[in-house]
């Protein structure tokens, strides 16, 4: 009960500071030469660990770091990296909330330092005047809700091949065709539907003709073609029955409601 009211407390002190820009550290409105930028790569669970890591990629040097964070924090950010909106607001959506309705602009998040095994980040704001401490799963959480970049200490990050996440790390498999990225979806986010694991493919990507069609990240691909979709091997199989140039209808689920989509296959591998 302790830790979360202390928690509870700690969430105030941050969204006070957020709103009022109460604090008084500067820095330049630039990232630091030694900060990289990174995308969230994925939500991953360390089996060996028992614990859950978001895991951050400098795509073009190949680079990354993963962060141990807690069922809770690994939720929060998978729902704002799949846009999928919980049916009661979470701490981000507050904060998300807060910042919009007091016109304040988030530059950046930075995760700038470890110790003691403790990552360290902040939130950079209205053109580098203010910045607030903050744990590096709540910032990174409020980045992907207000789609601000997010930097890493170039210290921080590791070649990906040499990162050492145990054994029985697992990152959330995916698949990629007509536009879209999909992955099957976990009991967590299978929970925030109301749906059953199983019931359908979360996209948790789109390109350009995919989004023109009328997808949006956190649809829920239900059948491709009259086909069900369950599992990533439906998506795969579904893929190879059609031909270059072939429409095919996918039936989404959004919201709770359901609507029906026809995509152009391009090419075998699109």
């Amino acid at each position: 009960m302790k830790a979360v009211k202390f928690r509870v407390v700690g969430v105030l002190f941050m969204l006070v500071a957020l709103a009022a820009c109460a604090c008084t550290q500067k820095r330049a409105a630039a990232p630091h030469p030694g900060d990289v930028r990174v995308q969230v790569d994925s939500i991953g669970f360390d089996r060996a660990n028992g614990a859950h890591y978001v895991l951050l990629e400098d795509g073009r040097h190949r680079r990354a770091l993963p962060i141990l964070i807690d069922e809770s924090q690994a939720r929060a950010i998978a729902l704002e990296l799949h846009g999928i909106k919980p049916p009661r607001p979470l701490t981000q959506d507050l904060m998300r909330e807060i910042i919009h309705a007091t016109g304040i602009k988030v530059d950046r998040v930075e995760i700038y330092d470890v110790r003691a095994g403790v990552y360290y980040a902040s939130i950079s704001l209205d053109g580098g005047r203010h910045r607030v401490d903050a744990r590096p799963s709540d910032a990174i959480a409020l980045a992907l809700g207000v789609h601000a970049p997010i930097y890493v200490n170039r210290k921080l990050l590791e070649p990906r091949s040499a990162l050492a996440l145990g054994p029985h790390s697992t990152l959330p498999p995916s698949a990629r065709g007509l536009g879209l990225t999909v992955q099957e979806m976990t009991p967590t986010l299978a929970r925030y539907f109301n749906l059953e694991p199983g019931s359908g493919l979360l996209v948790s990507a789109v390109d350009e003709r995919a989004r023109a069609a009328g997808i949006e990240r956190g649809d829920i691909v239900t059948a491709i073609g009259g086909m069900s979709m369950k599992r990533l091997s439906d998506f795969d199989r579904a893929l190879s029955r059609l031909r270059e140039g072939e429409k095919v209808t996918l039936n989404l689920r959004r919201d709770g409601g359901q609507r029906s989509v026809t995509l152009k296959a391009f090419s075998l591998d699109d």
